[in-house]
């Protein structure tokens, strides 16, 4: 019991992706609109996107952004304006 119960801790945030994958591919299939494509049509489309180099100036930029907000973020904290 306890080596299933290690093995589902485990795999959990494997199955919560697949879950909301699941949820997804469900719901654009329910709406049917061109504008909100499935999660497969989505995973399809992954290495076209990653072998563009625009698109990866892009990625890298938000990703900059990201890190940048995580690190001034704390001084929100610290610098408080009462």
């Amino acid at each position: 019991m306890s080596a299933l119960r290690a093995l589902l801790a485990r795999s959990a945030p494997l199955l919560a992706c697949l879950g909301l994958l699941g949820i997804w591919q469900v719901a654009s299939l329910i709406l049917s609109t061109d504008s909100f494509p499935t999660a497969w049509e989505a995973i399809r489309t992954i290495p076209s996107i990653l072998g563009d180099k625009e698109s990866l100036i892009n990625i890298l930029a938000s990703l900059r952004r990201m890190a940048i907000s995580a690190l001034v973020s704390p001084l929100s904290f610290r610098f408080r304006w009462d």
